[in-house]
C-alpha cells in the first residue's frame, strides 16, 4: 500500500482514575507494572477479536539514537498466553515480552545505532495492529501514525487528573466508527472483569457492558401468536372450504384444484390409517415431483405421520441405510419405483388405490392419532461426519411457525405462483410443498427435464405466470445465463449458498424484490431474512424470522458484542426436536437456551461464523468446521472420506472444496495409496457413485504420496495440489481418434471445460443445467439430434462418441463446422495477422475466463460465453484498463471490434497490497466490506 492510499479514523474513550488505580492495584499484586496490565488487556481484546490463538502486537515506544536524535519504533512482540489460562498468567507473560523486547531493542542500540525494529514504516508490513502507551507527543505526531498505515492502534495517554484517554486509531477501509466504538466498550469491559477476578480464563472475561446485552436482546425477534394455531393440513383444508375450484398445484398438462387435492389427501390419508399410520409414524415417500406427491405428503400430514423424502436419483445403498435408519412404518411410492425397494409395508399409488380408495374423500375423524404441534411433521436426511447422513426431525410447530413468517416476510398472497424446483430430498422443498397452498396461491411444480435445463425452466417461468421461485445461487446464475429477464412482480428468493454481491445486483436489478434467505436445516429452512437493497452493498443475511433468536456467542457460550464475529446459535420456535437415533449428537447440537425462561427452550449451535452488524444485521462468514456447501447442498466431508476409506487400497485420505478459478467450485478427494497397491482414481469414483448421491460425489480424485501437514500434526488442506487437469494425470485418458477430439473440443467450449479425458463426467463437473445448450451445439457440430435425455445418460466424451459413432455420421463433415484457432498472446508469424497490444490483451483475457482458445473474430456468447462470465471478464477489464465493457457489445461485436474501443493498454503491476500480518484473520472474515458495519 502506498501511504497516500490510507484513509485513517480514530474513536475516543476514557477510564476514569479510580479505575486506573484499581488497574494499578491489579498488576502490584502480580508484579506488573500498569503498563503490562494494559498490554495484557490489549493482547487478549486482540486475540478474541481476530479470533487468532496467538497475536503478533507492535508495540510503540521512543529511542535514543546514536546521534542524539529520538526516533518513534515499533517493537513486535508475539504473545501466546495459553486458551484457559487466568488473567493474572497473562499479565505475567506480557510483562515478561516487553522486558525482552526492550532488552532487546538496547543490544540493537547499542551494536548498530537504530531500534531492532526499524522505523515504524518499515515494520507496518509485518505488524499490523499497535499498542501506544504513554509515548510523548513530540515522538507520536500525526504523519506517523498515517506512515505507519496501522489497521488498527490503541493509543493510550495519561491526563493530568489521573485518568487515561483511550484513542483507537483504525483503517477506515476495513472498519467504521461504530463497531471500533463497540469494540473498544468491550476493551474497557474486559478490564473491568479482570480487576474483579484476575484468576478468570483471559479468553472468558465478560466485556459485554450492561448496554451492549440490552442492544443484543432488542435484536431478537419479538413474539408473535401462532395465528389460528392450525396445524399445516388443517390451514391447506380452510383454503380448500374456501375456494374449492381455484387450482393449487399444476404440472404440465396435470391439475389439481383446491378441492380435489383435498378429496386425494384425505383418501391417502384414510388408506394410511387403515395401514396403522398415527401419531408420529415415519412414512417414507418416493414418487416424481407433481400433483400427486403434494396429495400424498398431505395424507401422511392429515393420518398423523411424518414424511421422509427419498429421492428416486439416490443410490440404493443410501436409500436402503435411510429407510432402516428411520424405521419407517410404511413407504409411499408408485409401481415404478416400487422395485427400488424391499419393504414390508408398502402403499403403491398406482395399485393401492382403486377406484374404492379414492372414494373415501372425507376428512378422517379427529382422534388421539392425529399429529399435534410437538409431533413430528417431516425428518430430512443430511449428510454426517461420521461416514452416515442424519435425520433431522422437525415438528409441526417448527413447520407452522415457518409458513406463517414467510406469508408476512418476504410474503406470499393467495395472487402468488411459486415455481417449485428444488428437489423433494433437499429441505428447500419445503416452502415449495406448502407455502403456496397455505396462502392459498398455486404450485407450478417445474419437471424433471425444466429442474436440470436452464433454458426449460426460463420457458416455464415465462409462460406460467410465475411471480416467485426459490433457488440457490448456482441456480440462479444457470437462469440468468440463458437471458431470463425477471419481472416487475417477480420475487427471488436466494439461498442455500453464500449469496456473491454481482448475484444480488443482477437479481435486483431484473426482479421486483430479491431477499437473501439463511437458515439450517436443523432450524427449519430458513432463520433469518434480508431484501436485497438497491444499490447493492454489503451482503448480509438480515434479522431473524418470527418467534427465532440469533445469538453470536464466543468459545465460552458467552454473547459477542456488536461488530465481533462469532458462533451463530438459532433458538426459537423453529428449532427441530433433534437427530433421530443419534441422541448424543442431538445434546452435542440442540442446548439449553440460556436466554429463554420458557420450558424446554433450547438452541442450536450451527457451526456458522458470523456476527452482528451495528446496523442491526447479521453477516455471515462460512463454516468453523469442514462442512461445505457445493450448489446449495450441505456436504459434510467427513462422510464422503470415510466412504472413500472404504475403497480397496486407500491408505488415507482427505475431501475438500477447491474454486481454482473464479466461480469454478468443485469437490475434490484426495488420496494416498496403501503399500503395494494402486487404487485408479475412475474406479474410485465408481465407487462412491455407488454410495453417495451425485452432489457429494468429487470432481476429482487424485492419488499424492502422502497428505501435507501443518505445524501441528493436522491435514494442511491449503497446500494440496490443484487437480491435473490434463488428461494422462492419474490415469486419465486423452481422445484417441478424430470424433472423441471433436467432442472434447465442443465440450470445453460450451463447459468451459478444457483437457477433457475421455471418461470425464462432465455434467458432473460442471452441473446439468448447460445440458441443453451443450446437446444442441453437439447436434450442430456433428450433424445428428442428440436428446437432452441421451446426453444425461452419455455423459463422457467416451460414451456419446460411440453413440455417434453407432450412426457412422462422424465422416461427414458438418457444413456449420469451425475450426477453432489458437489463443495468440504475441504477434503471430509467418503469414498470420499481426495483433497489436489491444487485441493481444483482450484476447488474453477472454482465454483465461472462458477457459479455451479464442480468435479475434469470434463473439464472446457465440462461443459459450454466458451472462455471470461476461460479468466477470467485464469487471475485470474495467479494473485494470477503466474501460467497462457493455453486454450489448458482447452480443453484438467480436473481440477485435471490441479490443480498437480499448484505450493503450500498458504493461503495469495491477496487484494489491496482500493484506498480510498481524490482522489477517480479521481480514479474512470482515473483507473490505467490514467499512459498512
Amino acid at each position: 500500500m502506498r501511504a497516500g492510499e490510507y484513509v485513517g479514523g480514530c474513536v475516543e474513550g476514557a477510564l476514569d482514575a479510580s479505575f486506573v488505580a484499581a488497574l494499578g492495584r491489579l498488576g502490584a499484586d502480580a508484579g506488573c507494572d500498569l503498563s503490562a496490565v494494559l498490554f495484557a488487556g490489549f493482547a487478549a481484546w486482540l486475540r478474541r477479536l481476530s479470533r487468532q490463538e496467538a497475536v503478533s502486537v507492535g508495540v510503540a515506544c521512543s529511542v535514543l539514537r546514536h546521534d542524539g536524535q529520538r526516533q518513534s519504533a515499533v517493537l513486535p512482540i508475539r504473545l501466546d498466553t495459553a486458551p484457559g489460562a487466568g488473567f493474572a498468567m497473562a499479565m505475567t507473560d506480557a510483562a515478561r515480552a516487553l522486558r525482552e523486547a526492550a532488552a532487546a531493542c538496547a543490544r540493537s542500540r547499542a551494536a548498530a545505532g537504530i531500534p531492532v525494529a526499524g522505523d515504524e514504516t518499515g515494520v507496518a508490513a509485518e505488524v499490523r495492529a499497535v499498542f501506544d502507551f504513554g509515548q510523548p507527543a513530540a515522538a507520536r505526531s500525526a504523519r506517523d501514525i498515517a506512515d505507519a498505515m496501522p489497521e488498527l492502534r490503541l493509543r493510550i495517554i495519561p491526563r493530568d487528573d489521573d485518568a487515561l484517554r483511550l484513542a483507537c486509531d483504525y483503517d477506515a477501509r476495513l472498519f467504521d466508527a461504530a463497531t471500533v466504538q463497540h469494540w473498544l466498550e468491550a476493551f474497557e469491559t474486559l478490564l473491568r472483569s479482570a480487576v474483579e477476578d484476575a484468576g478468570q480464563p483471559w479468553d472468558a472475561l465478560d466485556w459485554l457492558s450492561a448496554r451492549e446485552r440490552q442492544a443484543l436482546a432488542a435484536l431478537q425477534s419479538p413474539r408473535v401468536g401462532d395465528g389460528d394455531g392450525m396445524l399445516v393440513h388443517a390451514s391447506i383444508a380452510a383454503r380448500a372450504s374456501e375456494m374449492p375450484g381455484r387450482v393449487a398445484v399444476s404440472s404440465g398438462g396435470d391439475a389439481l384444484n383446491y378441492e380435489t387435492l383435498e378429496q386425494r389427501a384425505n383418501a391417502i390419508a384414510h388408506a394410511l390409517r387403515d395401514r396403522g399410520v398415527g401419531r408420529g409414524d415415519f412414512v417414507g415417500v418416493c414418487l416424481e415431483r407433481g400433483p400427486m406427491l403434494y396429495a400424498a405428503v398431505l395424507g401422511i400430514l392429515k393420518a398423523g405421520g411424518a414424511f421422509v423424502p427419498l429421492d428416486p436419483d439416490y443410490p440404493s445403498t443410501r436409500l436402503d441405510f435411510m429407510v432402516d435408519d428411520a424405521g419407517l412404518r410404511l413407504l409411499v411410492c408408485s409401481k415404478e419405483l416400487s422395485g427400488s425397494f424391499d419393504h414390508p409395508s408398502m402403499l403403491v399409488i398406482d395399485t393401492d388405490m382403486d377406484e374404492m380408495a379414492w372414494r373415501r374423500c372425507e376428512p378422517l375423524p379427529e382422534g388421539p392419532r392425529d399429529a399435534s404441534h410437538g409431533s413430528p411433521a417431516y425428518v430430512i436426511y443430511t449428510s454426517g461426519s461420521t461416514g452416515k447422513p442424519k435425520g433431522v426431525v422437525v415438528p409441526h410447530r417448527a413447520l407452522s411457525n415457518l409458513l406463517r413468517s414467510m406469508q408476512r416476510v418476504p410474503g406470499f398472497g393467495a395472487d402468488d405462483r411459486m415455481v417449485a424446483a428444488t428437489v423433494s430430498s433437499f429441505d428447500m422443498s419445503i416452502p415449495e410443498l406448502f407455502l403456496p397452498l397455505v396462502a392459498g396461491g398455486q404450485v407450478v411444480v417445474a419437471p424433471r427435464d425444466a429442474q436440470r435445463d436452464g433454458y426449460e425452466l426460463r420457458r416455464l417461468l415465462e409462460t406460467s405466470g410465475a411471480t416467485c421461485m426459490q433457488a440457490t445461487p448456482s441456480g440462479w446464475r444457470v437462469l440468468l445465463a440463458t437471458g431470463w429477464r425477471g419481472g416487475p412482480r417477480f420475487k427471488a428468493l436466494v439461498g442455500g449458498e453464500a449469496l456473491p454481491r454481482d448475484l444480488a445486483v443482477a437479481l435486483a436489478g431484473c426482479c421486483d424484490e430479491a431477499w437473501n434467505m439463511y437458515g439450517p436445516t436443523e432450524t427449519t429452512v430458513w432463520s433469518t431474512c434480508a431484501r436485497v437493497a438497491t444499490p447493492v452493498a454489503a451482503i448480509n443475511i438480515g434479522m431473524p424470522i418470527d418467534n427465532t433468536s440469533v445469538w453470536v456467542l464466543d468459545a465460552h457460550g458467552q454473547p459477542c458484542p456488536l461488530g465481533v464475529p462469532g458462533e451463530l446459535w438459532i433458538g426459537g420456535d423453529g428449532v427441530a426436536l433433534g437427530y433421530h437415533r443419534r441422541p448424543e449428537l442431538t445434546a452435542e447440537r440442540f442446548v439449553p437456551d440460556p436466554f429463554d425462561a420458557r420450558a424446554g427452550a433450547r438452541l442450536y449451535r450451527t457451526g456458522d461464523l458470523g456476527r452482528w452488524r451495528c446496523d442491526g444485521t447479521l453477516e455471515h462468514f462460512g463454516r468453523l468446521d469442514s462442512q461445505v456447501k457445493v450448489r446449495g447442498y450441505r456436504i459434510e466431508l467427513g462422510e464422503i472420506e470415510a466412504t472413500l476409506s472404504a475403497c480397496d487400497g486407500v491408505s488415507a485420505c482427505v475431501a475438500t472444496v477447491r474454486e481454482d478459478r473464479p466461480g469454478d467450485v468443485r469437490l475434490v478427494a484426495y488420496v494416498v495409496a496403501a503399500p503395494g497397491h494402486a487404487p485408479a482414481p475412475q474406479a474410485m469414483r465408481r465407487h462412491l457413485q455407488a454410495r453417495l448421491p451425485a452432489y457429494m460425489v468429487p470432481q476429482h480424485v487424485v492419488v499424492i504420496d502422502a497428505l501435507p501437514l501443518s505445524p501441528n500434526g493436522k491435514v494442511d488442506r491449503a497446500a494440496l495440489p490443484a487437480p491435473d487437469h490434463a488428461p494422462g494425470a492419474n490415469g486419465r485418458i486423452a481422445p484417441r481418434d478424430a470424433l472423441q477430439a471433436r467432442i472434447a473440443q465442443v465440450v470445453a467450449r460450451v463447459l468451459a471445460l478444457p483437457g477433457l479425458a475421455i471418461d470425464d463426467d462432465f455434467l458432473a463437473l460442471r452441473g446439468e443445467a448447460r445440458g441443453a445448450c451443450l446437446a444442441a451445439e453437439l447436434e450442430r457440430e456433428l450433424g445428428r439430434p442428440l436428446p437432452l435425455r441421451t446426453l444425461l445418460q452419455k455423459s463422457t466424451v467416451a460414451a456419446l462418441a460411440s453413440y455417434f459413432a453407432d450412426a457412422q455420421v462422424h465422416n461427414a463433415p458438418h457444413e456449420d463446422h469451425i475450426d477453432r484457432e489458437p489463443c495468440m498472446q504475441n504477434p503471430t508469424a509467418d503469414g498470420q495477422p499481426t495483433l497489436g497490444p489491444r487485441e493481444t490483451y483482450l484476447i488474453g483475457v477472454w482465454c483465461e475466463v472462458l477457459g479455451f482458445e479464442v480468435a479475434p473474430a469470434d463473439n464472446f456468447f457465440d462461443i459459450g460465453g454466458n451472462s455471470m462470465l461476461a460479468v466477470q471478464m467485464s469487471e475485470r477489464v474495467a479494473r485494470e484498463t477503466g474501460y467497462r465493457i457493455k453486454l450489448m457489445q458482447l452480443a453484438a461485436q467480436s473481440v477485435g471490434e471490441i479490443a480498437t474501443d480499448l484505450p493503450a493498454v500498458a504493461t503495469h503491476d495491477a496487484g494489491t497490497a496482500s493484506g498480510s500480518g498481524l490482522l489477517r484473520g480479521m481480514k479474512r472474515l470482515f473483507g473490505r466490506q467490514a467499512t459498512t458495519g
